[in-house]
């Protein structure tokens, strides 16, 4: 899983920077974080019994590409779809990296 959230925090960080090079050019660059999806990914990374999937609601796959497809068309460099992903999202910003991480190691047990 370590390597799973460092890619995905590259993948956000590279798209918001790459979003902001090409700003007036024409093209966009859209990053998704959709946070738990009822997929079988879950399952296949042995992690459908976590706190993660057992206190926050899965979105639905449909209803998750449709909100990157609005930001996108949009122009928006970065999308969180659903309120309750909104505010977990912006909670994982306060505190230290250190408390951070642990928060996500106790998420995933």
């Amino acid at each position: 899983m370590a390597v799973y959230y460092a890619s995905k925090s590259y993948v956000l960080s590279f798209t918001r920077g790459l979003a902001r090079e090409l700003r007036g050019s024409g093209v966009t660059a859209t990053v998704l974080s959709p946070g738990p999806v009822r997929t079988a990914f879950w399952a296949s990374a042995g992690a459908q019994q976590t706190g993660l999937l057992r206190w926050l609601p899965s979105m639905d796959a449909g209803a998750v590409a449709a909100s990157g497809l609005r930001a996108m068309r949009a122009g928006r460099a970065s999308v969180v779809p659903g309120l309750i992903n909104k505010v977990v999202a912006f909670l994982g910003t306060l505190p230290p990296a250190r408390i951070s991480v642990e928060v996500n190691r106790l998420l995933l047990r």
